[in-house]
């Protein structure tokens, strides 16, 4: 936390963690807790950069299997990363924390929001921890992509908050 203290009185304005974490090493495990605390004390988003952590270079994608990687497997990752978030309860814990998922894309952020809010209500009986819809697409909404001119669908539909 000293390190992410230093840099922040150096003028750096958020923080990067790898957006699949090592399975030993959830988001949500207490290994990080004192991460998001002081992020969230900093007023320091915390980005989640496509293409980083544990599943992308286990093995070389060839032919066919080099699409499942490019689209469905980034695509898994980010939807992952934002479930622990969101249901282990990790943003309840820490309400200002910011997440960023960078180069994402987020068009796919409204249908996934929409089967969370769907199988919560289902599911109402085993409800993980107290979120509502406002309150997981609130979280989920902090997507964005680093090239995009124009917001994303997602980003609209939540009301007009701003790619960056």
């Amino acid at each position: 936390m000293a390190e992410l203290e230093r840099c922040r009185k150096q003028g750096l304005k958020g923080a990067l963690v790898w957006q699949a974490p090592h399975p030993d090493l959830p988001f949500y495990s207490p290994h990080y807790e004192k991460f998001w605390a002081a992020a969230q004390d900093l007023a320091m988003p915390v980005s989640m950069h496509i293409l980083t952590g544990h599943s992308y270079h286990s093995r070389e994608r060839k032919g066919i299997e080099h699409y499942r990687g490019s689209v469905n497997l980034k695509l898994m990752d980010a939807i992952n990363a934002l479930f622990d978030f969101i249901f282990y309860g990790v943003l309840e814990r820490f309400p200002r924390l910011k997440l960023v998922t960078v180069e994402n894309e987020a068009g796919w952020l409204p249908f996934t929001v929409q089967q969370w809010d769907y199988y919560y209500r289902r599911f109402r009986e085993a409800k993980p921890l107290p979120m509502t819809k406002s309150r997981a697409l609130t979280c989920a909404s902090r997507s964005s992509r680093a090239s995009s001119t124009t917001p994303s669908p997602a980003i609209t539909w939540r009301g007009g908050a701003r790619t960056t």
